[in-house]
Formats: C-alpha cells, structure tokens, sequence
C-alpha cells in the first residue's frame, strides 16, 4: 500500500468532519450544519425541520488565548 500525497494546511487549520444530517443530535447542541441551497455552513442547532440542512459537524472550538 502506498501513501497517498502529503497535504499541507495553514497553522492552525481544523478539518471539518461533516456527517450525514441523519445521525445529527436534536437536543439543542449548537452545531456546523451545512446549508444545501446557500452552499455555505452556518451555526445552530439541528430539530429536522429543513430539507436544505444535509450535513452536519460539531462546533469548533475557539482559539487558545495566551
């Protein structure tokens, strides 16, 4: 098996794990959901009531403050 080819992000870049809506949690967790139509995330909690909203990640955490 070979490796595949080294990615190279800025410092500080977080990857979002976007899961499938259907698995999201609908007790109020603030969430990443992505909006199919506006094609861009936005911040909220998920209570299955929109078709646009097809995936899912949880909320990034803030920066370190030194």
């Amino acid at each position: 098996m070979t490796a595949g080819p080294e990615i190279k992000v800025a410092p500080g870049f977080v990857a979002v794990n976007w899961q499938p809506i259907a698995a999201a949690p609908q007790g109020g967790t603030r969430l990443l959901l992505w909006d199919s139509v506006s094609k861009r995330p936005v911040f909220g909690s998920w209570r299955g009531d929109n078709p646009a909203i097809t995936h899912y990640a949880a909320e990034p955490a803030g920066p370190e403050v030194a």
